[in-house]
């Protein structure tokens, strides 16, 4: 006789979702849910096989605990059941992807139900489950909108709404409503504005200037911030519908003119000259502006004689400092010969690189994944206050103040998302390249054109050389070619090449020669 089998009680996981910090420190809306779904549980007599819990967005499914909930479905498939979620909105903000993790789950054998907007598995509840993913897609859209109306409108009163850029800081009006104010770096912006505005000097001189006044800035941030007119007192309002893109007068202090402004965009777009009258150079004299009067340090200038068919570089000062042109730049080329690295360093460099480079590589999608979770989590609480301000539960001062804050956080993250997503796989090529360079460099250097000479030399040598007695005194290379030459038990190879053959003078030439070690 056969026994009737006892049916087996089903299991589910619960899954509960915030989109802000503050809800999931005040317990606001995941206790709640918690509580109504295990009730659920309890009354039917379902197991509660594991509970998960996000506090990120919903307009994907990369978010932690999500995986980890997929992950435990496969480890434990067959001995799932539910996947309950209290709204449908807990569960995804994006009809795409509803119908995607549904599809997945169901392949799994988990059934995807809602307990406060159920559906049931009959045709026609699909039309009914296809409203419910529209209304939570349509939801999140409308909050952000939300988000940009009121930043719109923030705007458009003259107010600065996201991170203050350089040379100003987050400040208060009368009102006690945030407006930013000029801060110890204004000075130095202003100067830079109207360094390149002068069509005197370059972005790049402007920068130097600048960061020796303390200022800390990049060659990208500054070439942002000189396209920026919130410097010039106006706020730029974005185009929306029918309106096109406006500036409005700021409420914060100008630090430039309208007319500086302006002169500087002229020049960053091209269409004004830059960096004034510059000599032309010529190709008799690559070494212009890299070599250095032993007797007076002065500079040393070029000329010819007899016609043009001689060249010399020589001082400008009352020193007799004069030699010919092809013998400083024979000299070159055996000063460059001296200067190579050894194949064993240039293959322990390359194979540290690559190790380098599968590293960051391994490392680097993850890191963007969070990234781009945390901007997800960012962009939930900008539409959760834009919300709060539709509804009138907060003041616009305190949404400005919300907004400044997210934004902040939200430009940080943007900033690590690009570095993460510099591309790095060109950075052996670039490595092989250099060494190849450094191994052949007078073939390299003798084919170059005046510019190309003129950037090998300002990267090989910091600082100008040195040419007395038909030789050049040893100069100072750069930090990285120094490093990769190498030293033999801490002292300097015997031979030291043709260059550094020169006088007794303890001046011209430091105990160490330019001939790299070899190990």
């Amino acid at each position: 006789m056969n026994m009737p089998t006892s049916k087996r009680t089903r299991r589910a996981i619960i899954y509960t979702r915030v989109s802000t910090d503050d809800q999931a420190e005040r317990g606001y809306s995941l206790r709640d849910q918690e509580a109504k779904l295990r009730e659920y549980c309890l009354r039917r007599g379902i197991e509660v096989a594991a509970h998960f819990q996000d506090d990120y967005s919903a307009k994907t499914f990369e978010r932690p605990e999500f995986k980890k909930l997929l992950a435990y479905i496969r480890t434990n498939k067959g001995n799932v059941d539910l996947l309950l979620v209290l709204k449908w909105d807990r569960f995804s903000r994006s009809s795409e992807h509803s119908w995607s993790m549904a599809a997945t789950l169901k392949g799994l054998g988990v059934e995807l139900q809602c307990v406060e907007q159920p559906v049931d598995g009959s045709p026609e509840s699909l039309i009914l489950k296809a409203l419910y993913f529209a209304v939570a897609e349509v939801d999140n859209l409308r909050r952000s909108q939300a988000t940009r109306d009121g930043m719109r409108r923030a705007k458009l009163e003259g107010r600065y709404v996201t991170k203050p850029p350089l040379g100003y800081s987050k400040g208060r009006d009368e009102t006690d409503r945030p407006l930013m104010r000029p801060n110890e770096d204004a000075p130095a912006m202003r100067e830079a504005f109207e360094m390149v505005a002068s069509g005197v000097y370059l972005p790049s001189e402007a920068l130097l200037h600048i960061r020796k006044r303390g200022v800390r800035c990049g060659k990208s941030q500054l070439y942002n911030f000189l396209h920026n007119p919130a410097y010039a007192g106006l706020i730029r309002v974005d185009a929306y519908g029918d309106e096109p893109e406006r500036l409005v007068p700021s409420l914060h202090e100008a630090l430039i003119s309208e007319q500086t402004f302006w002169r500087v965009q002229e020049i960053l777009d091209g269409n004004q000259k830059t960096g004034g009258p510059r000599p032309r150079r010529r190709a008799e004299y690559p070494l212009r502006g890299h070599l250095t009067c032993p007797e007076c340090g002065g500079n040393l200038t070029a000329s010819s004689a007899k016609g043009g068919r001689y060249h010399y570089y020589h001082c400008q000062h009352p020193c007799s400092v004069r030699f010919r042109a092809e013998d400083a730049h024979g000299a070159l080329l055996a000063l460059f010969g001296s200067i190579h690295v050894a194949p064993e360093i240039a293959r322990l460099y390359l194979a540290v690189l690559k190790d380098v480079q599968d590293e960051r590589e391994g490392s680097r999608e993850a890191a963007s994944a969070k990234v781009e979770a945390e901007i997800d989590a960012l962009d939930e609480k900008l539409t959760d206050a834009a919300e709060k301000l539709v509804e009138g539960s907060i003041p616009h001062d305190a949404f400005i103040r919300l907004v400044e804050r997210y934004e902040t956080q939200k430009r940080e993250l943007e900033d690590r998302r690009k570095a993460l997503g510099d591309d790095t796989s060109d950075l052996l090529h670039n490595a092989r390249y250099g060494l190849s360079l450094l191994a052949d460099l007078p073939r390299y250097y003798a084919a170059a054109g005046i510019e190309a000479k003129d950037r090998i030399l300002s990267s090989i040598f910091p600082g100008n050389l040195v040419f007395e007695d038909g030789a050049y005194r040893t100069p100072e290379l750069a930090e990285s070619i120094r490093l990769l030459r190498g030293k033999r038990d801490g002292k300097p190879a015997n031979d030291r090449g043709p260059a550094a053959e020169t006088s007794n003078r303890s001046s011209k030439v430091p105990e160490t020669g330019i001939e790299p070690a070899l190990p």
